[in-house]
């Protein structure tokens, strides 16, 4: 789940308890639980948004090129461990390209790449 989709879910739930308390829908007792319930999801949502995204991670073109075979060829429900072996089997261009996917660094820079999104260098 994105933060995007967390946001939206909490501002429904800030909407639902909104109106609870706006139109009577809860007892008098409950109100003041509704009260604390919206002053709760307030604070959460602004909690949610001082969160971090991860960053895109830059890779080679090549790379990007193997990266999105791998979701053409394994459809829309993507296994990252998927995508790095069929990248890893299919950079076999040349020798320095094979020399990139040796390289831990760059292993780790495919995954994340794979799992946060990825720009590709200039």
């Amino acid at each position: 789940m994105t933060k995007e989709e967390v946001l939206e879910k909490m501002e429904e739930e800030k909407e639902s308890v909104k109106s609870k308390i706006l139109y009577g829908q809860s007892s008098n007792s409950s109100a003041n639980g509704c009260g604390w319930c919206f002053d709760v999801i307030n604070h959460a949502i602004d909690l949610v948004e001082q969160l971090d995204e991860p960053k895109k991670v830059i890779i080679p073109q090549f790379v990007a090129d193997r990266i999105e075979e791998a979701k053409e060829h394994y459809g829309s429900e993507i296994d990252p461990l998927k995508i790095v072996y069929w990248a890893g089997s299919h950079i076999i261009d040349s020798d320095s390209h094979y020399e990139w996917l040796e390289n831990i660094h760059n292993q780790e820079l495919l995954f994340n790449a794979i799992a946060n999104g990825y720009e590709v260098e200039n």
